[in-house]
């Protein structure tokens, strides 16, 4: 899917599989090839980055015209990662080890249950960035670093830790999803002012 660049969600699903086996990984106690998924879907970030901007409705075309050839340039990096050596190594190793057991699983969920509790008290007790009044804009660099976004985020990444323990431990994870789609929205929102700040810095209005 990365290498035919017709499906944004290609990019994604690489991702999703590399933090997905990265859970099990640690379930199973193993601990090799978590650094090597960690940096797949690092490097995979900018990609899917921009494939979220540009499925998004009502970006500025100047926007739009800067992130189309970056997004053509990493689309080829990514295809080059997938081709290389060390990824097909990383793939044959991952066939070799084996999977994360169910009861070692729900043995595992108590320590991610109590994780996302205490990421949901951080983000509880974080108030969201507003206005100074006025005509003066809000600075988009500080909305970045807000404690509110900051632990929005990572109360994201707990959620989506549980969700895939669950899934490791044959538990149901609507709920999760839920709540992660929720995050998802924050995710999007700043990964947006995110490219605008990135565009600003090369001309863009």
């Amino acid at each position: 899917m990365i290498r035919g660049g017709d499906d944004p969600e290609g990019v994604h699903d690489v991702r999703v599989a590399c933090r997905r086996l990265r859970v099990g990984l640690d379930i199973a106690g193993v601990q090799v090839l978590g650094d090597d998924l960690r940096r797949l879907s690092k490097a995979l970030g900018p990609l899917r980055d921009l494939d979220v901007l540009l499925e998004t409705r009502g970006i500025p075309v100047g926007l739009r015209k800067w992130a189309e050839p970056r997004r053509s340039a990493l689309q080829s990096e990514a295809i080059a990662l997938v081709d290389d050596v060390g990824f097909h190594g990383i793939v044959q190793a991952l066939r070799n080890l084996p999977s994360p057991g169910a009861k070692d699983a729900k043995r595992a969920l108590p320590g991610h249950e109590r994780k996302v509790m205490k990421a949901a008290r951080r983000f509880d007790g974080a108030d969201f960035p507003t206005s100074r009044g006025g005509s003066e804009p809000m600075d988009l660099g500080s909305l970045l670093e807000a404690p509110a976004v900051v632990f929005g985020h990572a109360l994201r990444r707990r959620l989506r830790k549980l969700r895939f323990a669950r899934e490791w431990a044959r538990r149901g994870t609507r709920k999760l999803v839920k709540a992660q789609d929720g995050f998802g929205v924050l995710s999007d929102q700043t990964l947006l002012v995110r490219c605008a700040l990135l565009w600003r810095a090369d001309g863009g209005e």
